[in-house]
């Protein structure tokens, strides 16, 4: 129950591609390496730890090159999507409408390192405040969360979109002034770090950490010891996130 609202559907999608320029393949590789369970298992066993969360969707394009996801999705009992390549919006769109979710969780294939209790805070503050969008910061890069209400995300079909807003889901949500919007500050201390997985340097930086803590999902222990081996920092330091056009 979240605010003494039982009755509320919540989706948690992950949207997520096989190909990468940087990083071909990294939504299913190990994580730790060598022998842990792919990007994509180590996510979607996070979200299953959210007791708030109704269903967890791998959403990926028709192309041929995401069968592997597929593949994988079925193997391991998770639903998933298939939808248009060039606009990852409309997949969440598709999603929201199909399953009847009054609010949804976007969620990255490359970004592992997920604290289901802090997700769940934010899950609980976005519906307790009744808002269109929430935004985390104050957690390491990669492990911040979006909550959008179902309304506020279905009022843009049928609206003139540009590429980045099809290509970046949240995109006219979080700059629009139009919306109820919430931020929670989270303020995390050792966060100036890149837990998202974008190239080698990352993954090997993020796989390390994973054996350090025994895979915990837990930020708190995960970034006290990342600060008492802060020379790990170094392995992913300099790596750039891409701009949004």
């Amino acid at each position: 129950m979240v605010g003494g609202q039982s009755n509320l559907k919540i989706g948690a999608i992950i949207q997520a591609r096989f190909q990468s320029t940087r990083l071909p393949g990294k939504v299913l590789m190990p994580m730790p390496f060598p022998d842990g369970p792919p990007i994509l298992g180590r996510i979607a066993e996070a979200l299953r730890k959210v007791e708030l969360i109704d269903q967890i969707i791998i959403a990926t394009s028709r192309n041929e090159e995401n069968d592997p996801i597929e593949v994988f999705a079925k193997k391991r009992n998770i639903s998933i999507f298939r939808g248009d390549e060039n606009d990852v919006q409309s997949r969440f769109f598709d999603l929201t409408q199909t399953y009847n979710f009054d609010h949804v969780i976007r969620l990255t294939g490359d970004n592992p390192m997920i604290d289901p209790k802090y997700l769940t805070e934010a899950i609980r503050y976005h519906i307790d405040s009744d808002c269109d969008y929430t935004k985390t910061q104050g957690l390491p890069l990669g492990s911040n969360f979006e909550v959008i209400k179902s309304a506020c995300l279905l009022d843009r079909i049928g609206k003139i979109r540009t590429n980045a807003e099809k290509e970046h889901v949240t995109y006219f949500i979080a700059n629009t002034d139009l919306i109820k919007k919430n931020i929670i500050e989270f303020n995390l201390p050792n966060m100036d770090v890149r837990f998202t997985v974008d190239y080698p340097q990352d993954y090997a930086m993020v796989s390390l950490l994973c054996h350090l803590t025994k895979s915990s999902f837990d930020l708190d222990q995960i970034t006290l010891e990342l600060a008492q081996h802060n020379w790990m920092k170094e392995i992913n330091l300099g790596m750039t996130q891409k701009k949004i056009d």
